[in-house]
């Protein structure tokens, strides 16, 4: 019987043997999520607890009306916000173009990421700087532009399942778009002046 994915909120199926649905995973190798220091469950690692952990503490001390203690002042953590966009730090407002891509990885596997810097990006995942594809020795082989952020995320969460149900599919998408590239820059049907 299948599981459900450890990540607070998510109800992605899993298979018995794992933990995290395979997004989760990808964050969990790249450090962005671990674990809510209350609960266990993995929530994003800029916060100290899960979401819903904050609630209840937020339940418990508004229900509780005693003199305020004297506290030691800790590390400031950005506080949860409903429904708040991403808080980690992106220039989506300074552009409209957005990139979804494939990586080839060793082995003959493919990863699917998006960015709104690619070149940035791709450069991260060549020296290693990315666990989830750290010495797999990874090779673009497909990209697409989009216009915004939640187009790129829905665009890799389909490709993400795609790479994972139907590889097949991803190695006909990719070897069309080398055909393309290549007739784009092939001298003999467009010269460069």
């Amino acid at each position: 019987m299948p599981n459900i994915c450890n990540f607070v909120e998510c109800d992605e199926s899993i298979r018995s043997d794992h933990y995290l649905c395979k997004p989760h995973w990808e964050q969990k190798e790249d450090s962005e999520i671990n674990k809510c220091a209350n609960c266990g469950q993995y929530k994003p690692s800029q916060y100290e607890l899960c979401l819903t952990c904050k609630r209840k503490l937020s339940k418990s001390k508004a229900s509780t009306s005693r003199a305020p203690r004297k506290t030691k002042v800790a590390e400031s953590r950005p506080e949860y916000v409903v429904d708040a966009p991403d808080p980690r730090p992106r220039k989506d407002a300074e552009t409209d173009v957005f990139y979804v891509y494939l990586l080839h990885l060793k082995g003959g596997k493919y990863y699917a990421g998006q960015t709104n810097d690619l070149g940035s990006r791709y450069m991260e995942h060549v020296t290693d700087k990315t666990k989830s594809t750290r010495g797999k020795n990874p090779k673009l082989a497909w990209f697409s532009r989009v216009r915004t952020r939640e187009e790129a995320r829905e665009y890799e969460k389909y490709l993400k399942k795609v790479c994972k149900d139907n590889e097949r599919a991803i190695t006909k998408m990719v070897n069309e778009f080398l055909v393309l590239i290549k007739d784009v820059h092939d001298p003999k049907k467009t010269p460069i002046a």
